[in-house]
């Protein structure tokens, strides 16, 4: 039984349009705080592209 969140049927739902419609990135809650974990993952991969990789 769910106390709370969606329905395994939901999910299925939105995993199965997911699917249908090509998508990678399959999300089936947008809380503010996980767009925020996210966006800090996103920022740390782009700041690696701007380090200098030469040997020093």
């Amino acid at each position: 039984m769910v106390n709370s969140g969606l329905s395994p049927n939901k999910v299925a739902e939105i995993v199965f349009q997911a699917i249908r419609d090509n998508k990678f990135y399959i999300l089936t809650d947008n809380h503010f705080i996980y767009k925020k974990i996210v966006k800090r993952r996103l920022n740390t991969i782009l700041k690696a592209f701007e380090e200098d990789l030469t040997l020093k």
